[in-house]
């Protein structure tokens, strides 16, 4: 047999095979046995399977620089990406659909032309496929995702006048595009409402489904709508470089490459990172988890001031590590104190727009990356540092692989109640970019982001969101149906003491700043008592 259809009956039966110290292992799907007629194939071609694997090893496993991502064939339909296939199912519950919702919302002050704002909308919707895409199971049982032609029914923004109706309606109208559920069947998994609120001030709200868009794929959409306006309100043609790719292009790709020997190294890592017996982060194991997972949410909020935030960056700067790695690693410690593991497991987006050609796009190119870190109490931060930097330049370098293929082959937890792999989530954004073009100079149009509603819809039991600015801001969003309010807060005051000690002495061990922390809060509890004793004798006294 030759080597090529050796590979691809490999490829076929779900069979891995890796370096190891420059031996050869196999892996199975679910651990399958391999027929004994392969197995002598497999040592009959072993030296040329180990040069194969060596030269793949220096590969990088991304796509081919001079061919790029081609572009699919027409076809009625497409296949969804990994990522998509994850989300539709788990888009089937409403109530989690409907955290999957992502908005962004503007306001604009000055002289508006509605005209060419509904141009430029429309504009937008040709532009991107990903915006009238919709997803159906077909007759052979599987979904598949459809492009809707341009100039389909129900694109347009709507327009709602409420400058009789005050601040409290706006408010209102802001929630109900948020939470109103979208048909992923039908579509369109895009609403846009102008709020005319006062004479020159507008609020544009805008909501997409999370299965055809991510965070990057937000600031797409506002900035390509803006340039559009921007022409547009000029009386011109807008000068956008065309699309040369859409997302149905990169779905159909991934689904190509992904079994293919170009990425058996991204797997065999992740094979290796996620293997055996994985840990389960209890935040509150006092109390019962919900039968079923929830995503009731509220988020609380801390900030660290430039000055602070300084002094910590620069601490692990110096051993190598960036901002992330930082913060990441304070929140082991925290995680440390708090639960006691030494073996945790945290996610973390990735953009996965490694190709020029996949940056002004729209669509859901996320991928998800467990960050599973093991250390010991005994480990100093400068120590847990390190690790942490490493597992987190491994995973990045293997980011390309997606990780819900593995779900098959790994042994994680089929609970109802909780998210697969992890239940805490961790992301640092950059300071203030928020979409709207440096360039853009509508003429008498002023475009600033607007605050949301109040509506948490928590995806995790804690998610720590970084975002630099003026400082640090950091969220705590978390499930209330797993955490308590008082509980959170308690966090957010041990987080600032976990800076506060790994800033001054990096030598520490995280057992010894765990007892620091301990002796704080003894301290604390003891003052807060002496109060309330204090408190009470003086009301005695004045009785």
């Amino acid at each position: 047999m030759l080597l090529s259809a050796l590979l691809e009956e490999l490829t076929r039966r779900n069979i891995l095979l890796e370096l190891v110290d420059g031996r050869l292992k196999l892996y199975t799907k679910n651990g399958c046995s391999v027929p004994p007629e392969l197995l002598d194939l497999i040592r009959e071609k072993k030296e040329e399977l180990t040069g194969f694997l060596q030269s793949g090893e220096r590969g990088s496993g991304q796509p081919n620089a001079e061919t790029g991502i081609p572009s699919a064939a027409w076809q009625a339909d497409y296949s969804l990406s990994f990522s998509q296939e994850r989300l539709w199912a788990l888009s089937q519950d409403a109530e989690a659909s409907r955290a999957f919702h992502m908005a962004g919302i503007y306001s604009f002050e000055g002289r508006l032309d509605d005209a060419a704002l509904s141009r430029s909308f429309s504009g937008l919707i040709d532009r991107h496929e990903a915006l009238r895409t919709v997803f159906r199971v077909n007759s052979e049982g599987q979904v598949r995702q459809v492009v809707l032609p341009a100039g389909a029914p129900g694109f347009y923004i709507r327009f709602q006048d409420l400058r009789e109706d005050g601040a409290d309606q706006l408010e209102v109208m802001l929630k109900d595009d948020l939470l109103s559920p979208f048909d992923l069947g039908k579509g369109p998994l895009l609403r846009a409402t102008l709020y005319h609120i006062e004479e020159a001030n507008w609020v544009f709200s805008y909501c997409m489904h999370h299965i055809v868009s991510d965070g990057w794929s937000m600031n797409v959409l506002i900035r390509d709508l803006l340039l559009f306006y921007g022409a547009y309100s000029r009386g011109v043609e807008p000068s956008l470089v065309p699309l040369s790719l859409q997302f149905k292009d990169f779905a159909e790709w991934q689904r190509t490459t992904a079994n293919t020997y170009a990425v058996s190294a991204h797997r065999a890592y992740w094979l290796r990172q996620l293997g055996g017996t994985l840990p389960v982060l209890d935040l509150a194991p006092h109390r019962p988890r919900p039968a079923r997972r929830t995503y009731n949410g509220s988020v609380e909020t801390m900030t660290i001031d430039s000055a602070r935030l300084q002094r910590f960056e620069a601490g692990g700067r110096d051993r190598g590590a960036t901002l992330f790695m930082s913060l990441f690693s304070a929140v082991l410690v925290l995680l440390y104190h708090h639960t006691g593991d030494e073996d945790i497991i945290v996610g973390t987006p990735l953009a996965s727009r490694e190709r020029p050609e996949l940056e002004d796009q729209i669509g859901f190119y996320l991928n998800t990356v467990a960050l599973r870190v093991r250390f010991g109490g005994n480990d100093t931060f400068g120590q847990l540092l390190q690790k942490v930097r490493q597992v987190t330049l491994d995973a990045f370098e293997h980011g390309v692989y997606p990780l819900s293929e593995l779900l098959d082959a790994l042994p994680y937890r089929r609970d109802a109640s909780r998210s697969f792999l992890y239940d805490a989530w961790i992301v640092l954004n950059s300071a203030g970019y928020s979409g709207v073009p440096e360039q853009f100079r509508a003429d008498r149009l002023a475009v600033r982001q607007f605050r949301r509603p109040d509506i948490i819809a928590s995806r995790y039991d804690l998610l720590f969101g970084f975002t630099e600015g003026e400082g640090l801001t950091v969220n705590f969003e978390y499930n209330t149906d797993i955490l308590e309010r008082s509980e959170v807060t308690r966090l957010i005051d041990r987080f600032g003491l976990v800076l506060e000690k790994i800033t001054a002495n990096p030598g520490s061990t995280l057992r010894e700043i765990a007892d620091e922390l301990q002796q704080v809060e003894r301290e604390r509890q003891q003052a807060h008592l002496q109060a309330i004793r204090s408190k009470n004798l003086q009301l005695l006294k004045n009785k």
